[in-house]
């Protein structure tokens, strides 16, 4: 990966509102900022930056070997299958808790 590609990702990163209130917002609510370091700050943003980089490698692995394994028609019928299942469950749930709440 380019510089190029690095620097987008920062500012989509940078940019998204969701981020920008949890580093201003909440996490200076974890530390008391009057008494950082350097050293508390370098740890702080390394790890900021590490754990979601690890996770999406791990992320990355996984959705490559599910894409292995549902590029088979065996596999693709085991999801297609998972799938209906899962839809069918949800509906008994929904439809349970409707009549649990009177509403049926």
């Amino acid at each position: 990966m380019d510089g190029r590609a690095s620097a987008r990702g920062l500012l989509a990163i940078a940019g998204n509102p969701k981020a920008a209130l949890f580093y201003v917002g909440v996490l200076p609510g974890f530390f008391d900022v009057a008494r950082l370091t350097g050293r508390d700050v370098a740890v702080i943003v390394g790890m900021s930056g590490a754990i979601p980089f690890l996770l999406n490698l791990g992320m990355g692995a996984t959705l490559a070997a599910l894409r292995a394994r549902l590029a088979t028609p065996a596999g693709l019928r085991r999801m297609n299958l998972a799938s209906g299942w899962l839809l069918i469950f949800v509906g008994l749930v929904l439809g349970a808790g409707q009549i649990w709440a009177g509403r049926a």
